[in-house]
């Protein structure tokens, strides 16, 4: 995801989504936001792929929804496409078409 004060997310197709929240902020405070979410991102990812492991489509669906919107502040549109096609598989029953997107979507976050 993004990092430092200077970085555009790499798949957010040139758009730096974070200058709005950098121009208002010092570089330091800037960094500390950046690395809450990231970490907040990779919590809610664990807690996805623990869902997918027990099947629990409910969790699975809630965190893919979760990652969409804080993945859409980083910039990630990698990882909100997958998280929304995971959360629109769960909502649709399709629970192997969801299992089977969810190492994408942890590639994605890890990036």
């Amino acid at each position: 995801m993004a990092e430092g004060t200077h970085r555009t997310a790499p798949d957010a197709a040139g758009e730096d989504t974070l200058s709005p929240l950098r121009a208002h902020l010092d570089p330091q405070a800037f960094r500390e936001i950046v690395a809450l979410y990231e970490t907040t991102v990779r919590d809610r990812a664990e807690m996805l792929c623990g869902a997918a492991q027990s099947g629990d489509l409910v969790v699975l669906r809630r965190s893919a929804h979760d990652l969409a919107g804080m993945c859409g502040q980083l910039g990630s549109s990698r990882a909100i496409e997958r998280a929304r096609r995971i959360e629109q598989a769960c909502a649709g029953g399709r629970s192997e078409e969801a299992l089977g997107l969810v190492p994408e979507l942890s590639a994605a976050v890890a990036k």
